[in-house]
């Protein structure tokens, strides 16, 4: 993973089968935008490769929280 302090990268929240967007750190509305608090992940978070949309698939299927790393552009 880069340098860059955990405080500084990109976190967020989705709820629900439609993986809304309920919190982002700074780093992520920086990336992201504000726009997309409240509406589907799969339609505002567009830069996300799709392992990130399966990771959130199997948070809802094994109702527990699981975590892991995903790359984004490069990083």
């Amino acid at each position: 993973m880069s340098d860059t302090p955990a405080s500084q990268r990109p976190a967020g929240m989705c709820l629900g089968t439609g993986h809304l967007v309920v919190y982002g750190n700074p780093a992520f509305m920086a990336i992201f935008g504000q726009h997309c608090l409240g509406l589907p992940a799969r339609e505002t978070m567009l830069g996300l490769p799709a392992e990130a949309f399966d990771l959130l698939d199997a948070v809802l299927l094994e109702g527990r929280a699981l975590a892991r790393w995903i790359a984004i552009e490069g990083e």
